[in-house]
């Protein structure tokens, strides 16, 4: 396998020349944060709640739903938000306006 190709996302993260809120994807992709703070703290709540039915709730597996937006809080990113070009992060629709 050769390594003279390397992903431009890869060199900016290693420079630090890309933003703050990119981080690098399994493939080299890019995945900037499109999760604002407040959702991203509503979305951890909602989902360690509904994980910890699991402990307390009806004996079903309906508690793994809440694990979906329990990880895209922790992580920032909502693959969804990215597919449909959303975003609710106040610094990319700063970017993207202007």
């Amino acid at each position: 396998m050769s390594t003279k190709w390397i992903h431009k996302a890869t060199v900016e993260a290693i420079s630090g020349s890309g933003s703050e809120n990119t981080r690098i994807g399994l493939k080299g992709e890019t995945m900037e944060t499109n999760i604002h703070p407040v959702e991203r703290v509503i979305r951890i709540i909602v989902g360690a709640l509904l994980a910890s039915m699991a402990f307390w709730g009806p004996r079903n597996y309906w508690f793994l739903l809440g694990l979906l937006p329990f990880t895209t809080g922790l992580i920032g990113w909502c693959p969804p938000y990215q597919l449909l070009g959303i975003s609710t992060c106040p610094k990319a629709a700063r970017r993207a306006r202007g």
